[in-house]
């Protein structure tokens, strides 16, 4: 709240994320962005994470969902400057 009140929200978000990406690449986490054009079911999810596990043995795995309802369909990964695009949009 005070620093709210100061007006340093701004600043304090970008230390904040700052601070997470470097713990992410020191700890070994593996941040993998997942685009589908609805949300994937618990399942889904599930198996991504194990897929993504197997690939990526020792890591932690990280994955944020979106969603792009342009995509029609399958998936898009984004696995640090990796892009695995396997959505019909790209067919």
């Amino acid at each position: 709240a005070a620093i709210e009140q100061a007006g340093h929200a701004a600043l304090f978000d970008a230390m904040a994320g700052a601070f997470v990406s470097l713990y992410h690449k020191k700890g070994d986490v593996v941040d993998v962005t997942a685009t589908s054009a609805a949300p994937l079911s618990a399942a889904d999810q599930a198996t991504l994470h194990s897929v993504l596990q197997d690939q990526y043995p020792g890591k932690m795995i990280h994955v944020d969902h979106a969603v792009d309802p342009r995509l029609l369909g399958g998936l898009i990964l984004q696995i640090g400057s990796k892009l695995i695009d396997d959505s019909t949009a790209s067919k």
